[in-house]
Parts: structure tokens; sequence; C-alpha cells
């Protein structure tokens, strides 16, 4: 048996339980009940129109919903995206979805599927993976701002780190030539420790001059009240066009509170040169804060 709806806007053919339609399907103003498309009788899924901007594919209250303002799904709910899938026991998927706290990536699988890693690619090529064991990066990773960030903290530690070449950097402080001029501040919690090695080095910039020396240091903090010690491991190297040079010698001041104050004094020995740029860094055996003045 055939019948047919024939309107302005719609005409459907019905051949038994089947209705084809043969232009666009206009759903009424109304209740959410009257603008859809039931998929089945409850009805507990089907297509829902209950805005002029917004359709739901799911239930009554959402599902995924799209709208002018863009696509959604419903939270506790998720978009998945199957990879391989025979039935509801056996696939493969990555599943996106929000739970109220956080937003989840998620790789799954059940039966005869296997969990497998997440990509993330640019323009075809694989960037960044995770394959439960290790996330692998094949572009550089920088910290924003620079100078801002930290790998790990005082109570998470990475256990191991690989390189193939190293480069750490220093800082840098303005000293003028026989004037002592702190560079870093070192915090010592009370029965802690701060041990460890200073690089360091000057450069005058009129003469060429420049100097790089080295010390270890031993310091402690033993109810409130700082004690350190610190010696120079040999000469300084120095690099001059001419006959210059310049002679750094570093000390600590234990007159702070849970922390010890480091400072400089360089020697130029031609030019009396103000404004030299000193270079540090430190190679600590403890954990300890480094504030740089």
């Amino acid at each position: 048996m055939k019948r047919a709806l024939i309107g302005a806007a719609v005409a459907l053919a019905l051949v038994g339980t089947l209705a084809t339609a043969q232009s666009g399907i206009v759903l009424p103003a109304g209740s959410n009940t009257l603008k859809s498309i039931h998929l089945n009788g409850a009805p507990a899924l089907g297509l829902y129109y209950p805005t002029s901007s917004t359709m739901y594919l799911g239930g009554t209250s959402g599902g995924i919903t799209f709208s002018d303002t863009g696509t959604s799904v419903g939270v506790g709910e998720g978009f998945t995206v199957y990879g391989d899938f025979t039935d509801a026991s056996n696939y493969e998927s990555v599943v996106f979805s929000h739970d109220g706290t956080k937003g989840v990536i998620n790789t799954t699988s059940a039966g005869t599927g296997t969990t497998t890693s997440l990509y993330f690619e640019y323009n075809g090529s694989t960037k960044l993976f995770y394959n439960n064991t290790t996330l692998a990066s094949y572009v550089d990773i920088t910290p924003v701002p620079t100078d801002d960030e930290s790998l790990g903290d005082d109570d998470q530690h990475w256990m191991h780190l690989y390189t193939s070449r190293g480069i750490q950097g220093a800082k840098t402080v303005s000293v003028d030539d026989e004037t002592a001029t702190d560079f870093a501040l070192v915090a010592i919690a009370d029965g802690e420790a701060a041990i460890g090695t200073v690089y360091f080095g000057a450069f005058a910039g009129t003469s060429g001059a420049s100097s790089m020396n080295s010390a270890y240091f031993a310091c402690n903090n033993a109810s409130d009240t700082e004690t350190c010690d610190i010696d120079e491991i040999g000469t300084e190297s120095q690099g001059s066009p001419g006959s210059d040079t310049i002679a750094c010698t570093p000390a600590i001041d234990t007159d702070e509170t849970d922390a010890v104050m480091f400072a400089v004094t360089c020697d130029q020995e031609d030019d009396d040169e103000d404004a030299m740029t000193f270079y540090y860094r430190f190679d600590m055996l403890t954990i300890n804060t480094i504030t740089p003045q």
C-alpha cells in the first residue's frame, strides 16, 4: 500500500513501514515532542529541535547539541570515534568527553580490540604521542614566558635526565669594580642545608677582559642560625686581548632569615671599569630555591 502526503514544504511517500522524504521536512513550532523525529516510541532517542538555533541528537535533554554557537556533548557523555567496530563488545575507539570537572581524551577498547596510542599531528606529521608508558615529542618544548616555569618541583622530581648535549643557562648581574654586589639569595629551611658549586665569571666590555672560576660551598641552618663555608676551586682562567685581568671573589652573607646571600667583588687590574657583566650558575646537590638579585 502506498500513501503520499504532499504539501508546500514536504512530500513523504510511505510504503509499508518505510517513509521516504521527497523534499524538505519542516518540523512545526511547539513542544520538543512535536518538533522531533523519534527513533523509537519512548522517545529516548531522536532528533529534537527545541529552538530556532538548536538541535539535539539524542534524548530531549541533549546528547549531541548542534547550535549556531557550536557543537557540544552533554556532561558525563562522550563523543566516540571508532577505528574498528565489530559490536558493542569488540571495538577500538577514542572518546572525547567531560565529566563536569575535567576534559578527557581517552583511547578505549574491548574484546578483540586493542587500545591504541594517542597521536597529535600537524599537517599530517606526528608531533606528540602517548602510548601508556612514554610521552614522546617530535618538536621543541619551550616555556612561556621564558625563565618563569619549572620542570618538576620540591616534592615531585624527575628520576633520570638523558641528554646528548646540555646547555645550562646562566644568570647575569652588573657589577662595579671593587664593589661588593649581591647576586643570589639561596633559601635554607631550619634543619636543612645548601650544598653545591657555583660557577662564575666576568666580562669587561671596554678592555675585552674576561675571567672564569668556580667555588664549592656548604651551608646549613641550625635552629634558624645559618653558617657557611665557601672555597674557590682553583685560580681564575683569564682571557684578554691585552694585559688586563679580572679577579672575582665570592662571599656568603648569613645575616638573612632562613636563607643566605651570595655576593661577589670583582677587581679589574688595569681599567677599573664599572658596569662589568658578572655571570653565574649554581650546580646544587641539595634542593633549594634560588632567587636572583
